[in-house]
């Protein structure tokens, strides 16, 4: 049996006083049996029910080590809440997309996604495509002025997160090393659009669903109206979330500084803040479509 807080104190936390195990074929092989054994003797056939409909329907992908895998670098090899993860996705994802869909090992453009082209073109959320932080992280921007809710319905719109976050895990040091979410209010959302069911919609599919870490949430800057909000925002987003929000404000060369302290540097930003990645987000998207993504 691999003890997983032996494992984690022979590492050493980074600007996020967040540690990544150094991962083993044994602590692979070993983590992998624990969390089959969790899911058949512990979890109640009501947690799983999705899981086993998707075991029958689609075995090869749903068993498989690269799918158990994203679950176990999610909950730091810890294989009770892992094995809860992979048993909770799997009831949202058939939930979200239905049980045909849901089986397909990619949730593409073409197929899963082709009723929710307005919620992903508001661009509310993006993958900052081939940049991470310091650390491998890949790099979401989050604009909430962006978001409309007379253009798409709230299951739509967390279809569309889904969508980009599960395009961001393709990369196998994102499920390592974690996301980090750019919040960005310098566009000045206006107050309605800071729907509260949708974040906590979203909320959870970060903190319980979707197997990722949240390295940090960003979010900048922070005009006087938002103070307002923030709290609420806080209490919506859940103790774990809650956790790595970093709130700051400031002049914009102020706001580069601190991030770029925190391994988010100015070559993966945006230019819209000062940055280096002209991110075109209609071009990305029509980009996967074609590959079938």
């Amino acid at each position: 049996v691999v003890d997983i807080k032996t494992v984690l104190k022979t590492t050493k936390p980074d600007q996020y006083n967040q540690v990544h195990p150094i991962e083993t074929k044994d602590l692979i092989d070993t983590s992998i049996t624990q969390l089959d054994d969790v899911v058949s003797n512990v979890l109640d056939d009501g947690v799983k029910s999705g899981l086993k409909m998707a075991q029958q329907k689609c075995p090869e992908f749903v068993n498989s080590k690269e799918h158990k895998l994203m679950f176990l670098r999610s909950e730091l090899f810890d294989v009770q809440p892992a094995a809860e993860r992979y048993a909770k996705y799997w009831n949202k994802r058939i939930e979200l997309f239905g049980e045909e869909k849901a089986c397909k090992p990619i949730l593409s453009l073409n197929d899963a996604l082709q009723d929710d082209e307005s919620a992903l073109n508001v661009g509310f959320i993006k993958l900052l495509d081939g940049v991470t932080d310091d650390r491998g992280r890949a790099l979401m921007w989050i604009d909430p002025a962006n978001l409309d809710s007379t253009k798409y319905s709230r299951e739509s719109m967390v279809r569309a997160v889904w969508y980009i976050m599960h395009a961001a895990l393709e990369s196998e040091t994102a499920q390592q090393k974690g996301l980090v979410f750019l919040v960005y209010i310098g566009n000045n959302p206006a107050l309605s659009v800071f729907d509260r069911p949708l974040i906590s919609m979203v909320a959870e599919s970060i903190s319980y669903l979707i197997p990722l870490r949240a390295g940090a949430i960003h979010l900048f800057p922070t005009p006087l109206v938002f103070s307002v909000l923030l709290n609420i925002i806080k209490y919506v987003l859940g103790s774990r979330l809650r956790n790595t929000l970093k709130v700051t404000g400031g002049s914009n060369d102020k706001i580069l500084d601190t991030l770029n302290k925190l391994g988010v540097t100015t070559d993966v930003l945006p230019i819209e803040v000062g940055g280096k990645v002209d991110h075109d987000h209609d071009a990305w998207l029509a980009k996967r479509r074609k590959e079938g993504k």
